[in-house]
């Protein structure tokens, strides 16, 4: 039987864009042996 995959969504500003927190927070996980679905919807700073 196959295992469900957790899915992970950030939602942030430009600050969680710009440090690619979804990533490290990825890489932490596979460092582990857990397999996340990490995606990510942030916005842009407005100037």
């Amino acid at each position: 039987m196959a295992q469900n995959q957790e899915k992970i969504l950030f939602v942030g500003n430009s600050f969680t864009s710009y440090w690619n927190l979804p990533n490290q927070f990825e890489k932490m996980a596979q460092q582990r042996k857990i397999q996340w679905d990490v995606s990510q919807t942030t916005a842009g700073a407005k100037h």
